[in-house]
């Protein structure tokens, strides 16, 4: 039990707001454990929890999160709740909290900083489609690609939820170097938003099989989906950027005003160079990029950093801070 949860008079008060035995319901998740746990929700319905402890980001969110979550609902096994006007739903057990705290409240991708409005956006890895929510209340169009089936089923319905089916193109493939092909996908079992080209950087959460799904180039991108002009190009697909970017020809990237990009180095050095290339790939087709630093206080190498890339003229968004 952690005492501090249980002391916090912050998380008592969203109890009563939230559930029907609201002590009870601050208990049991002040001490969640690895074992099943159902809680009865105001005004009705209840919140089966199979590991309360996988829990702990979703119960963060609730009780401890910025605004109050409104009324709670349970929807095929998603968990329903209203944020800056928006009715979300994500998985209990999984990362899609996670997510949300870094596009919401973090917003890592610097979305508060772009001009706007925007026309189109391009969202590589759209995972749960919360970035592509976000963006959509400030952008014309935006094209959200993820491989994924499970987290493109939730995408779906949060799309749906909040009637934006006319702004957000959903798309199930994945971007890699060349289009036609299948790419493999290996599945996290640990982290939803860790599922990559790559076996070894999904196998840091342990490894749950694979998805097999269509491949399609940057550039064919594009050209299918009719973008003339990119607005924006957001990419966080697990270390599967440094093909994208390496394949995709100068002209293509000329049509893409910014990008904002989460690096992944797994391989170590290796993705060291691969980051060199990156960035003199883009700044040859007339991007100004800068990015946070590679190593941490203490000289290690950081697992991810944020990429942010500037065609001319165009203003950068922030970097996150380091």
């Amino acid at each position: 039990m952690k005492l501090g949860h249980l002391m916090s008079l912050r998380r008592y008060r969203r109890c009563r707001r939230l559930f029907r035995s609201p002590l009870k319901a601050h208990l049991l998740i002040a001490a969640a454990r690895r074992r099943p746990l159902s809680l009865e929700l105001l005004p009705e319905g209840s919140l089966s929890l199979p590991d309360p402890k996988g829990c702990r980001e979703m119960f963060h969110w609730l009780l401890e999160g910025p605004t109050d979550p409104g009324r709670i609902t349970v929807e095929n096994g998603l968990v329903a709740f209203d944020y800056e006007g928006l009715r979300i739903a994500l998985r209990p057990n999984s990362e899609d909290f996670f997510v949300l705290k870094e596009i919401f409240l973090d917003d890592v991708y610097g979305i508060n900083a772009l001009p706007g409005p925007l026309d189109t956006v391009i969202d590589l890895g759209g995972n749960v489609g919360l970035f592509a929510l976000r963006v959509a209340l400030v952008a014309a169009r935006v094209i959200c690609v993820e491989p994924v089936g499970a987290n493109l089923e939730v995408a779906r319905r949060n799309v749906t939820r909040i009637g934006a089916q006319g702004k957000v193109t959903l798309l199930r493939c994945a971007v890699t170097g060349e289009s036609g092909k299948t790419a493999r996908i290996f599945l996290s079992a640990r982290n939803t938003g860790g599922h990559s080209l790559r076996p070894e950087h999904a196998a840091k959460w342990e490894s749950a099989g694979f998805e097999d799904v269509p491949t399609v180039s940057l550039a064919d991108l594009l050209e299918r989906e009719g973008v003339q002009r990119c607005s924006l190009l957001k990419c966080d697909v697990e270390g599967a950027e440094f093909e994208i970017f390496r394949s995709a020809p100068r002209d293509v990237l000329a049509k893409i005003d910014r990008i904002v990009m989460e690096v992944h180095l797994t391989a170590a050095d290796g993705n060291l160079q691969e980051l060199g290339a990156l960035c003199e790939k883009l700044e040859s087709a007339g991007f100004r990029v800068e990015h946070e630093p590679v190593r941490d206080h203490r000289q290690r190498l950081k697992p991810a950093l944020m990429l942010f890339a500037a065609g001319q003229n165009q203003q950068a968004a922030r970097l996150s801070a380091a």
